[in-house]
């Protein structure tokens, strides 16, 4: 009878001290996540801006290439998906189906933003190639550099040197095509230039225009001009449609593990472990985990 009694009154202590939950790591390793989510989340908007000015030739090089690096950052620092992973091992997280259905709520969103940086680094290749190609090419005409072959083959090789089979394509026929029209534009400038010289009239220098030849050649250099323009216009790989990249809800990613951080804090508070001195204290009540 006394054993009995010795046993049920060990059992009444022990069970409430091996049932209750210690949520002091799922705390810490919540705020562990407060420190990096808005600087990931900051990135991932640099994903948007990305996206948002591969055509803008208004937005300089130095600039682009810090949203691709942000960009690509975001995926490449693991520390917070460690960090996503810990939060939810704890008993915390495990023991509380609030809590627990919060933490999945959170982690969903948040895999799907890590799920998009699947081929992160070929997609973000391909944007700043193709907005290095716009924003270079925006002067071509004024500058004359159509003209200048050395000056061509620098563009194209801002394409070719991806390796991305679409973006190779186009460029060597672009670069056909352009080639096609300086060498247009440099036979109608030789036809000009016949034409004045071997003309004895000053109406004829004046009027050279009106000459079938060089009407002729002209005529040439336009379908040259409206060949290439076109390809150009037409045929340049949209990176949105072939290279898309999933940009993250930052909002709703803040959102919902603001949520879960609360639940944790107001629920570490009511069950909180006096010894660790993670929150602040005043005559045995707790004031504020944060």
């Amino acid at each position: 009878m006394l054993v009995a009694i010795a046993g049920g009154v060990t059992a009444a202590f022990l069970i409430p001290v091996l049932t209750k939950i210690d949520y002091s790591p799922a705390y810490r390793r919540a705020k562990e996540i407060s420190t990096k989510i808005y600087d990931f989340s900051t990135k991932q908007s640099d994903c948007y801006r990305v996206v948002s000015n591969v055509e803008n030739d208004t937005v300089n090089l130095e600039t682009y290439e810090g949203y691709v690096n942000n960009c690509k950052n975001s995926f490449a620092d693991k520390s917070m998906n460690i960090a996503v992973e810990n939060l939810g091992e704890t008993d915390g997280v495990q023991r509380n189906k609030d809590i627990k259905a919060l933490y999945d709520d959170f982690n969903s969103a948040y895999q799907e933003v890590v799920n998009a940086g699947d081929n992160i680094e070929t997609k973000l290749t391909a944007y700043k190639a193709i907005h290095e190609f716009i924003r270079t090419k925006r002067n071509m005409f004024e500058l004359g550099d159509y003209k200048k072959p050395a000056t061509m083959d620098s563009y194209v090789k801002i394409l070719t040197d991806t390796g991305i089979d679409e973006l190779v394509t186009f460029a060597n026929t672009w670069k056909e095509k352009v080639t096609a029209l300086a060498e247009a534009d440099a036979h109608r400038e030789e036809v000009k230039k016949e034409i004045i010289d071997g003309s004895k009239s000053w109406f004829i220098v004046l009027d050279y225009d009106k000459d079938e030849r060089y009407k002729e050649a002209d005529a040439a250099r336009e379908t040259a001009r409206k060949d290439f323009i076109n390809y150009q216009n037409t045929e340049l790989p949209q990176a949105k449609d072939l290279y898309p990249i999933e940009i993250a809800d930052r909002e709703g990613l803040i959102s919902k593990f603001e949520s879960l951080r609360e639940l944790i804090n107001s629920t570490y508070e009511e069950n909180y472990n006096k010894e660790s001195g993670d929150c602040t204290v005043i005559l045995d009540t707790v004031v504020n985990c944060e």
